[in-house]
């Protein structure tokens, strides 16, 4: 059996046992489980990924098997040196098999293993983009992924590929403007939908002279992170109701109007974060600095800026609390 590294869970054979899709591959070897190895560098099949797995299928998948490739070595002993996961999945889906299938390739010395494994797994393979992946889950009408179509369709944002307007999701959106990569659709639509769709409405609107015509024209995700955390940290340690938001987004499209440049709405000199996951927090608090002056001035209720300073200062404060112990 192949080594996994975690308990598997009880409930996966009771839950998928017979829940297999597509057929079997032909023209591949069969390759006895008893006398196989994963290759030593090859990476150990965790438990929980393997349930994530299952659960997402809903069972066994021929379709995505492939080819598990295997090598032959000298001594008659065989190891896989790519595909150990799927190989892991086929055990638990046919606990009683005792061949699996595979492509065997048959090697005359025991360090071709290791070439074949780096040359799969390191120069021969390329990952596919992360928004390639996503339109491919989109177009493979995966489940779990609605809340992010219905953040595109009520934005009219889509997901591409590059700006061409040939290759993005979803198709329904007719004569797109605005391109968002997908890691970053999905970090907003995850934190909280309407306030994704909200900021992002903002941000097209109050860009309005950049979108794009012939092109796709990106949109600057630091920028409605900054603005979705705006509205998620000042709900509850400010009276952010409706008409305060109302005032709010007003107030950040008249002077968006003013400043169109959206390279200076990012405040990466003034307020650069140190991890690139989160620089939108000093984008916030630039936004926020800009947004409480203009509500002094104007004798409007302001928000409190040291709220959004200590969310922007955390990991620092965290760091030196660290070193203080």
């Amino acid at each position: 059996m192949i080594k996994v590294k975690g308990k598997i869970p009880a409930r996966l054979t009771a839950d998928y046992l017979g829940k297999v899709y597509g057929t079997q591959p032909t023209q591949l070897d069969q390759v006895p489980l008893s006398k196989t190895t994963n290759y030593t560098n090859n990476r150990t099949p965790l438990a929980t990924d393997l349930t994530k797995r299952f659960d997402a299928r809903q069972g066994f998948d021929w379709y995505l098997y492939g080819a598990p490739l295997v090598a032959k070595r000298p001594d008659g002993s065989f190891q896989i040196y790519d595909g150990g996961h799927r190989i892991a999945m086929f055990e638990i889906a046919f606990p009683d098999a005792t061949h699996f299938p595979a492509l065997v390739s048959e090697v005359k010395e025991d360090k071709v293993v290791p070439q074949l494994f780096h040359k799969i797994n390191g120069t021969a393979s390329k990952q596919v983009s992360p928004n390639v992946r996503f339109i491919s889950q989109i177009l493979g009408e995966e489940h779990g992924l609605q809340h992010y179509k219905d953040v595109m369709l009520a934005t009219k944002v889509v997901v591409s590929e590059d700006a061409n307007k040939t290759n993005y999701v979803l198709s329904d959106i007719i004569d797109p403007n605005w391109r968002i990569d997908s890691n970053a659709l999905i970090f907003l639509t995850n934190k909280d939908k309407q306030t994704a769709i909200d900021c992002l409405k903002l941000y097209t609107q109050s860009f309005s002279k950049n979108a794009g015509k012939d092109k796709l024209a990106p949109v600057t995700s630091q920028i409605v992170k900054a603005l979705q955390c705006i509205l998620l940290t000042y709900q509850s340690h400010f009276i952010f109701k409706h008409q305060t938001r109302l005032h709010f987004f007003k107030w950040f499209k008249d002077a968006t109007q003013l400043n169109t440049q959206v390279k200076s709405w990012l405040f990466n000199e003034k307020y650069q974060h140190d991890r690139m996951e989160q620089r939108h927090l000093g984008t916030a608090l630039g936004i926020i600095q800009m947004y409480a002056s203009y509500c002094r001035s104007n004798n409007v209720p302001a928000p409190e800026v040291k709220v959004m300073e200590n969310l922007f200062k955390a990991r620092e404060q965290a760091i030196k609390a660290k070193l203080n112990r």
